[in-house]
Formats: C-alpha cells, structure tokens, sequence
C-alpha cells in the first residue's frame, strides 16, 4: 500500500524559518552571481575582498573623467585661498595651495582636494580621511578637512590636515601620513594638464 500523504498545516513560526531561508538562499545566489561579474571583470579582485577595495575598484572602473578649465582653477585658488581678503600676487612660486572641488558623479560625491605644485601640476586627493571618514566640504566654515598652505622653504611641509581627531597628509608627497590616529594615505586620483587646450584633466 503507498503511504498516505497528508497535509498538515504549518505553525507561523515554521512560515516564518521558511520564509528565511528563503530569503538567505535568494541573496546567496544573487551575490555569488554579481561576485562571478566582478571578478571576472577584474581578476585581481579576488586577492582582495574587503568592502573598501571593492568600492574603490567599482569607482576606478567607471573611467570617469573630468576636464576643467585652468584659468577658472586659478581663480578658485585665488578666492579659496584669501587671508583677510587678501591674495599672494606670486602665489603660483609656492607649492601646497590647496582647493576643494566637488563632483556629484565621482569619488561618491565626496570633495576633492586640488594641490598646486607650480608650472600647471597639480595633486588630486579624496578628502575623506582614512582615520574616521570625515571629509572637506566646499564650504570652508562646515568642511571637517582644511585645506593645506604652501611651504615657504624647501625644508617646510604643506599638510591637509583632518580636525576629527588630527590626522596630517603631506599634500605634496602623495598624501602620505605625517602625524595619525590615520595609517594610510588619502586617496589619489591621476592629473594632467593639457598645455594646447590649457585644460587639467582629472582621472576617476
């Protein structure tokens, strides 16, 4: 004789650990899936995982690029760069002048810093601190992260300089940590300036 099947009724909480691993099986295979994508986009991914790599590759693989006029940066370094609504004519002599610019569709909105190093180079940095993420804000008077001063002598250090907990960048040195709680530099984006055009392209 075959057995006889019943159907007996499941108690909520049964419904409810169904419904879970459900759930659980559901997003496992949309991760492994997205995970196959990534990685094979990117080989080098797979040596390294952590959520912050991941983000910073998904970025750089976007390929972003941004132009921007010199003269109109010129200029943003003249007016974010006033002391009592004053301006170093030679300020261009000087290395470290530092300006916040913001790009909704890169970097994830966050600000980035634009360090001068004299003849049309510059150093492009995220402003978000690799200590406790607190980041710049064009607005100078609600910006966590200060902009950096020139050296005025070779044996100075022009430094952007996180107030959160005091975390120093060396703004010309590619952001390399002078003084933690931070371990790691900021990140850098690529810059080049294109004398024919007299554009700076920033590299994302």
């Amino acid at each position: 004789m075959k057995p006889i099947k019943q159907n007996i009724p499941l108690t909520p909480t049964q419904k409810n650990e169904l419904t879970n691993i459900d759930n659980t099986r559901r997003n496992l295979i949309s991760g492994g899936f997205k995970l196959f994508v990534l990685t094979a986009i990117c080989p080098s991914l797979a040596a390294s995982l952590s959520s912050c790599e991941l983000d910073r590759t998904i970025d750089t693989l976007l390929g972003i690029t941004k132009e921007i006029d010199i003269y109109y940066l010129k200029e943003q370094f003249r007016i974010q760069n006033t002391v009592d609504g004053e301006f170093r004519p030679d300020w261009e002599k000087y290395e470290g002048w530092g300006i916040m610019l913001q790009f909704r569709d890169v970097n994830f909105g966050i600000p980035v810093i634009l360090v001068w190093l004299t003849n049309n180079q510059f150093k492009c940095y995220s402003s978000l601190c690799t200590h406790d993420s607190c980041f710049g804000n064009v607005n100078p008077s609600a910006s966590k992260v200060i902009l950096p001063l020139p050296k005025s002598s070779p044996e100075e250090v022009s430094e952007i300089i996180c107030s959160c907990h005091g975390s120093r960048f060396d703004s010309i040195y590619d952001a390399k940590v002078t003084n933690g709680p931070a371990e790691k530099p900021l990140r850098q984006y690529k810059t080049e300036y294109i004398q024919s055009t007299g554009m700076l392209r920033i590299f994302f």
